[in-house]
């Protein structure tokens, strides 16, 4: 959202173990990466929570500050033509679900984690510099890239000002992970890509997108973990803003791309609408995008 982080709260979750040097052990280990991680982007680990448990996980509770609220990036604000750029590869949920199964190459998960390490920060600050070129910005996550893309575009949705809107998604412009086109050619998916595919009455020619793409189509319904950006960026700045994102500190930054662009979308010429449950809200989803190819 375009805030400085600052401080952090983990909670860690520690397996159960015979002997306590193991789980101190363990313990020091994941703190001493996250204070690493966090220190990068100039936030501190400052307290927390830790337990035992039968798996491994560490979470975290950020908190950062803006000086300005109206510089806050929101999910809401796109404009008919704006262009769609994302930030990192897609495919991570595939990637290790196929990993998994023991049919993933290790090359593979390494690019995976590679991007996965990766911070947004760097992206987010050279966005504020363009701050009233980009329109709307989230993350991509779990909902995957379609689920993400629509929370942006029903944000506009109730707002006298901003306009209806949908999108036009290119899929060959999409970066995919090597491993994630691999695994979805044979038929594996995350355990939360089916709740993901729900989401399929969005797509306005899905039947043509199966049929068409059927390696590359599941993807952009996959989710993901520490994912990139996606922002809605006016198109007057959107080539500038792409090649400083892929110049930045001199490393040519292949995962950037412009994925797509915002359109105008009439709700009203419509029949047997779909709802948007993300969020909680119930705002029409069908038909809001349409995949090129």
């Amino acid at each position: 959202m375009g805030v400085d982080p600052q401080t952090a709260l983990a909670l860690a979750v520690i397996p159960y173990s015979a002997a306590d040097f193991i789980t101190e052990a363990t313990l020091t280990a994941m703190l001493a990466g996250a204070c690493d991680a966090l220190e990068q982007d100039g936030c501190q680990l400052v307290g927390g929570h830790t337990t035992e448990g039968a798996e491994l996980s560490l979470g975290f509770s950020i908190s950062g500050f803006v000086d300005n609220p109206n510089n806050l990036f929101r999910k809401k604000g796109g404009q008919i033509g704006d262009r769609i750029v994302l930030t990192k590869s897609i495919g991570i949920g595939a990637v290790f679900a196929s990993d998994m199964r023991a049919e993933c190459k290790g090359k593979h998960v390494a690019q995976a984690l590679s991007i996965m390490v990766k911070s947004n920060q760097p992206a987010c600050r050279i966005a504020r510099k363009l701050k009233r070129h980009i329109r709307a910005c989230t993350d991509v996550t779990g909902y995957g890239l379609v689920g993400h893309l629509l929370e942006m575009l029903v944000a506009n949705d109730g707002d006298d000002v901003l306009p209806s809107i949908g999108a036009l998604l290119h899929l060959n412009q999409i970066p995919f992970l090597d491993g994630a086109i691999e695994a979805s050619s044979k038929g594996i998916t995350s355990s939360l890509f089916q709740e993901n595919f729900r989401c399929r009455n969005a797509i306005s020619n899905h039947e043509e997108a199966v049929r068409n793409a059927s390696d590359l189509y599941p993807l952009i319904f996959d989710p993901q973990t520490a994912g990139g950006l996606l922002l809605f960026v006016s198109p007057d700045i959107c080539d500038e803003f792409v090649s400083l994102l892929r110049e930045f500190e001199g490393e040519k930054n292949t995962m950037v791309a412009v994925v797509g662009e915002v359109v105008e979308y009439n709700e009203a010429s419509l029949d047997n609408l779909g709802y948007c449950a993300i969020g909680g809200d119930r705002k029409s989803i069908d038909s809001r995008i349409t995949i090129c190819f």
